[in-house]
């Protein structure tokens, strides 16, 4: 079950989409659409909520303090389901001489194409999830001063610039930054 809400950060005044996924082990799991790598958790919707909206000030104040810009809004309204795509010629050979081979439309190899892109996408963010998870579990068990939140935007942050391979600091010299900075709990 996912619920979609649309919701204001105190540093933008734009609506942004949350996504809120009932978590496997308990719980619930807070992303934001238009924010790579915003991921915050609660054991109630509610909770979740809160603790995504601050997150959201965390990436966004980091994002201008980091000089990089801040992704608009997506407006889902303004979808019509269709996409006039331009590319090389050598790649619509491609696609169409495929899409002879696997007996379908060029349109419907690249919907195909397209689609699991974009699932293993959404695989991509659960792993990093998860991976941020277990660093925090392990980083509680070594007895340092963790923020979950913070840990989990850190590394899901590092994973995505990692595989964007922008120029950006080590994020391990980010996640020492950012916990050597952080509130401690308890």
């Amino acid at each position: 079950m996912r619920m979609k809400k649309k919701m204001k950060t105190k540093n933008l005044e734009k609506p942004y989409t949350i996504r809120l996924t009932p978590d496997e082990e308990g719980g619930y799991v807070a992303t934001i659409q238009e924010l790579s790598g915003c991921i915050a958790e609660g054991d109630s919707p509610e909770e979740a909520v809160a603790n995504i909206t601050r997150a959201a000030d965390s990436w966004i104040d980091a994002a201008h303090h980091l000089g990089q810009k801040i992704p608009e809004p997506i407006c889902l309204s303004d979808y019509s389901g269709k996409i006039a795509l331009r590319v090389p010629r050598s790649i619509h050979k491609q696609a169409a001489e495929l899409s002879l081979l696997e007996g379908v439309s060029t349109n419907q190899l690249l919907l195909t194409a397209i689609s699991n892109y974009l699932g293993g996408k959404e695989v991509f963010d659960k792993m990093a999830t998860s991976l941020s998870d277990k660093i925090s579990q392990f980083l509680s068990f070594c007895l340092l001063p963790t923020n979950t939140s913070l840990v989990t935007d850190v590394v899901t942050n590092s994973i995505y610039t990692a595989n964007a391979n922008a120029n950006t600091i080590s994020p391990q010299i980010l996640l020492i930054n950012q916990l050597n900075n952080a509130p401690t709990e308890g």
